[in-house]
């Protein structure tokens, strides 16, 4: 996981102010943690205490 530090935008538009990404070892794994009972019990509380966007990028093989 990496997370903070600085950010320059080089092209487009890009407002976050934090950036934050977490690696899973695959898409499926992400997908079932985003479902799962244990987040969805503390998501409310994500959504309630920050302003945020969440994307799912599919990585290259490594």
């Amino acid at each position: 996981m990496t997370r903070g530090g600085t950010v320059e935008v080089l092209d487009g538009e890009f407002a976050a102010k934090r950036v934050t990404v977490v690696e899973f070892p695959t898409m499926e794994g992400t997908l079932a943690w985003y479902r799962s009972p244990r987040y969805a019990a503390i998501r409310p509380i994500r959504l309630q205490n920050s302003e945020a966007s969440m994307v799912l990028l599919d990585g290259l093989p490594t």
